[in-house]
Formats: C-alpha cells, structure tokens, sequence
C-alpha cells in the first residue's frame, strides 16, 4: 500500500508516543513507524489497504483519536 500518514489526537507526552507506536506495531504489516508528539502524527509503511482499519481500531483502543 505504501506510506500512511494518520493526525492522532490526545497524545501529551513520550508516554503517549510510545502506546501509540506499540499499537501501530500490534498489526501485521506495520513498518518503520514514527510517531511525533509536536505534530501529532503517526507516519508508517503499510503492506495491505485492509490492515489500515486495523491500525486506527488499535489507535482508538489505546485511547486517542484518529
């Protein structure tokens, strides 16, 4: 699929960064994720268009908004 781009709301701090990494990470195909507090972005490399709802479902579940 290629690189995804996502705004993620309610991160405030490193910890944020990294549950929302480790979300990212929990679904197959997720790769060389960056996470950025100051813009509130998550930039990833997805393999198939399918996962992406299984990665913003993984975001919400941690408990921030995309």
């Amino acid at each position: 699929m290629g690189k995804i781009i996502l705004e993620v709301g309610g991160m405030t701090c490193q910890h944020c960064v990294h549950a929302v990494t480790m979300a990212i990470e929990s679904v197959d195909g997720a790769e060389d994720i960056e996470v950025d507090l100051q813009s509130g972005k998550a930039e990833f490399y997805l393999e198939d268009e399918d996962s992406l709802e299984q990665v913003k479902e993984a975001i919400r579940s941690a408990g921030y908004t995309v």
